[in-house]
């Protein structure tokens, strides 16, 4: 089972876990960028549609604080509030390139 256990590191007990979460990482990682050039094209409609997938990924993942930068990603996407995206995005970006994967001992 995957815990997030405060701060960034994800626990994880097995070689598969570890694997399927860096991958997924490695996704969220690249998407990074997509956010930033979709916010600055006014492209509401991508930021609001990853906003939701990752509403429903991050939890699945072991990564609750991603459903919640998901979840006002869609919010404010789709209130078209370039403004208010602004700080979801900044905590997305910390987020998928600070976490940790930690392998449980």
């Amino acid at each position: 089972m995957n815990i997030e256990s405060g701060g960034f590191d994800i626990m994880v007990d097995d070689d598969a876990t570890e694997r399927l979460l860096r991958k997924y990482l490695t996704n969220r990682r690249s998407q990074s960028g997509e956010l930033k050039r979709a916010l600055s094209a006014g492209d509401f409609e991508f930021i609001k549609d990853l906003g939701h997938r990752l509403v429903g990924s991050g939890g699945a993942y072991g990564m609750p604080r991603l459903t919640e930068i998901g979840a006002r990603l869609e919010e404010y996407a789709s209130l078209r509030s370039a403004t208010d995206l602004s700080a979801p995005l900044r905590e997305y970006d910390a987020y998928v390139h600070n976490v940790r994967i930690v392998r449980r001992r």
